[in-house]
């Protein structure tokens, strides 16, 4: 069922071009200054008229001449020309003429905090400019909405701005390397699956570039590039598995080969993928089922195979100088 449906205000998600747009903030204290530094964010000019005194943050932004400050009540007229209205006032009497007017002029506009008088709303936004993740939940759980985009964003590397601005440095060159649109689709799904993506990700951009062109000039030539092999060094930390940092985390769920000390608690090794192999080297204080020549060995092995092998450590890998591997 629909949200319209079950009487709810309906909205559809949409990215607004607001470059030298005109934004119209109607408030003075923190919520002025959130949504008018989030604009700013987007290119947009914004003008702030605060009924009250404005706070230093305002004062601020418009001592650094981000923000037009006009402390003086509000004026129908200062809609003149404005692409949005944001209204951030306590008081619902002092609101509700402000969104009134903003539809009279056809200016969209969000009341923060008072869905009743919004024709938009403004997600928990995740930002990995060129890429953006917005999370609505249509003003019904603005917590519920924040706790989501922490989610997001543990689950989105910073790196993935990186991949991104990748994809559009070879756009071009993919378009004219291989025709018809469907090739190109299972080629970019190729490279979101692949190396490619793994190491951008991670921030090695050149690394990227580099095994991007080599599955172009594969894709041209008819032929399966050959996967080139790496092997990752991951510290497993005190055994809880929360306490892993996100590039651990990555690093495990994209591994062909995992290869684990016994003191490894399980909990960790269940963030590898379900098909990765998984290979006990038994190393304990004292008592070692293979040496760490015989690993350095299977190590080499599996990456010269072109697998993803990734050497999980109990504790800190290099502390003790144990990072020699």
């Amino acid at each position: 069922m629909t949200a319209s449906a079950r009487g709810e205000a309906s909205y559809f998600p949409i990215f607004l071009r607001m470059d030298g747009a005109r934004v119209l903030v109607v408030g003075e204290g923190d919520e002025a200054v959130a949504k008018a530094r989030l604009l700013l964010s987007s290119g947009a000019a914004i003008t702030v008229v605060s009924p009250h005194p404005a706070c230093a943050d305002l004062r601020n932004l418009a001592d650094e001449r981000r923000i037009s400050l006009q402390e003086r009540p509000f004026a129908a007229a200062d809609l003149d020309g404005a692409r949005l209205c944001v209204v951030a006032l306590e008081d619902e009497a002092e609101t509700a003429p402000v969104a009134a007017a903003a539809r009279a002029a056809g200016v969209l506009v969000n009341a923060v905090d008072k869905p009743a008088h919004c024709d938009f709303i403004v997600p928990a936004i995740v930002d990995r400019a060129p890429v953006t993740v917005a999370i609505g939940t249509g003003g019904a759980a603005p917590a519920l909405a924040r706790d989501l985009r922490a989610r997001v964003e543990a689950a989105v590397p910073p790196g993935t701005a990186t991949l991104a601005a990748l994809c559009k440095r070879f756009r071009d060159e993919v378009a004219r390397a291989i025709p018809g649109r469907e090739g190109r689709r299972r080629f970019w799904d190729a490279v979101m699956e692949g190396p490619e993506a793994a190491a951008a990700t991670d921030g090695d951009e050149a690394t990227a570039a580099a095994l991007l062109r080599e599955r172009i000039a594969a894709t041209v030539a008819g032929r399966v590039p050959r996967p080139r092999g790496r092997a990752t060094l991951v510290g497993a930390g005190p055994g809880d598995p929360e306490l892993l940092t996100l590039r651990a985390v990555r690093a495990l769920k994209r591994a062909d080969v995992v290869m684990y000390d016994a003191l490894v608690d399980p909990a960790v090794l269940d963030l590898a993928r379900r098909d990765a192999r998984r290979i006990d080297v038994g190393k304990r204080c004292g008592r070692h089922a293979m040496s760490q020549a015989a690993i350095n060995r299977l190590i080499l092995e599996h990456a010269r195979a072109g697998s993803h092998v990734v050497r999980l450590k109990g504790g800190d890998a290099l502390v003790f100088s144990r990072g020699g591997e």
